[in-house]
């Protein structure tokens, strides 16, 4: 994992800068901004369960997004690791 400081900013625990920036990771990459993940068909159609849930997007396959997909594994496997 990595340490965090939020500068100028208060904080409780060891833990709490980590957890936020992880937190704040995770939003940015399901936000419409990046164009990794899309919104599960659940979310789509706004039926059944699980619809907060996002899908790799099928169409991302250019060099920059399939190593950004690469980055999103390392994330994931950190966040394991860490149980966070």
């Amino acid at each position: 994992a990595w340490r965090v400081t939020f500068h100028g900013e208060g904080h409780q625990g060891f833990n709490g800068p980590y957890r936020e920036a992880l937190s704040a990771l995770c939003q940015e990459l399901q936000s419409s901004q990046l164009p990794l993940l899309i919104p599960c068909a659940n979310a789509a159609g706004s039926v059944a369960d699980n619809r907060d849930k996002c899908v790799p997007r099928p169409s991302a396959t250019t060099p920059e997004l399939l190593d950004m997909f690469f980055f999103l594994g390392q994330l994931m496997g950190v966040a394991m690791r860490t149980r966070n």
